[in-house]
C-alpha cells in the first residue's frame, strides 16, 4: 500500500465518527429507558451477554429488561472502531457502569457490530462482558 493511499484511508475515517455517535446514542437510552434498545436490534441480530446468547430483538430486549438492577450509569473510557465489509463498524467499547446504590464500579467491555440500512444503523453483533480483575 502506498503511503498517498494510506493517508486517503486515514483521512476517510467517516466509520469512527459512526461509532462514537452509535456508543454516545445507545450508552444514553440503556441508562435512561432500556426498552427504548429494541429499535437498535433486528430479528437476526445476536446478543452474548456474559457468555449466554439470545437471538432477534425480542429475546435481546427482554434479556435486557429482565437485567437485576432499577438503575445503570455506564462511563465510557475507550471507543475504538473498524469498518468492516458493506459499510458496517465494528466498535469495542471499555468503561464502568455503576448499578442501583453500589459505591464500587464495574468494569465492562462490549463489541458491537454495526449495519447500515438506509439512513439507520442497526446492531447484527453484541458481545458483553464484565471484566474483573483475573
Amino acid at each position: 500500500r502506498s503511503r498517498a493511499q494510506t493517508r486517503t484511508i486515514m483521512a476517510d475515517q467517516w466509520w469512527e465518527q459512526l461509532g462514537k455517535q452509535f456508543v454516545q446514542y445507545y450508552y444514553s437510552v440503556f441508562d435512561t429507558n432500556r426498552s427504548g434498545l429494541s429499535s437498535l436490534y433486528r430479528a437476526n441480530s445476536l446478543l452474548t451477554f456474559e457468555g449466554e446468547r439470545f437471538q432477534g430483538a425480542d429475546n435481546i430486549q427482554q434479556k435486557l429488561n429482565n437485567l437485576t438492577f432499577t438503575r445503570v450509569v455506564h462511563n465510557v473510557v475507550t471507543i475504538d472502531c473498524q469498518p468492516s465489509p458493506s459499510n458496517g463498524v465494528v466498535v469495542f467499547v471499555s468503561g464502568q457502569l455503576k448499578v442501583d446504590d453500589e459505591a464500587a464500579p464495574l468494569n465492562f467491555l462490549q463489541v458491537f457490530h454495526l449495519a447500515q440500512e438506509g439512513s439507520s444503523v442497526w446492531v447484527t453483533n453484541d458481545m458483553f462482558r464484565l471484566n474483573f480483575a483475573m
